[in-house]
């Protein structure tokens, strides 16, 4: 929280992402994690596009079998985020990449994407997701 106030960035809600199935971690002495929190802050006055959106988002998370990378979000629950928080035309920053979620979700949206991965593994991936899933691409 310091860091976002020291980047002149004000907390405007804190998202819960109910992933629908609890993970792991401590199996006999404490509650089974369904959700992460997800911090939504911005610079000067932010005004959404559109309808005001919930601050509870149900969205399954990605399977342990199908995930491309440790930390992978699903596209679904970026998709809805990206909608909720920008216009078509926007540009989307996502400077910890990974598997490129955030960018297909943008690509898919209709919006410009600029993701930075320092692994060159899943950079390449991120790239090659994102690509197939440009708007009007045929596969």
């Amino acid at each position: 929280m310091d860091a976002l106030r020291l980047a002149g960035l004000t907390v405007k809600s804190v998202i819960v992402w109910d992933k629908k199935a609890h993970g792991m971690g401590d199996l006999k002495g404490s509650f089974a994690p369904r959700y992460e929190v997800i911090i939504f802050a911005a610079k000067g006055r932010f005004e959404l596009p559109g309808k005001r959106p919930d601050d509870l988002i149900a969205c399954a998370k990605v399977g342990n079998q199908s995930l491309t990378h440790p930390n992978e979000k699903p596209v679904e629950l970026l998709e809805q985020l990206i909608e909720a928080t920008t216009t078509p035309d926007a540009l989307i920053l996502d400077p910890f990449a990974g598997s490129g979620s955030t960018l297909v979700a943008a690509a898919k949206t209709g919006r410009q994407y600029i993701g930075i991965e320092i692994d060159e593994h899943y950079s390449q991936l991120a790239a090659t997701r994102a690509a197939e899933h440009q708007k009007g691409a045929t596969a």
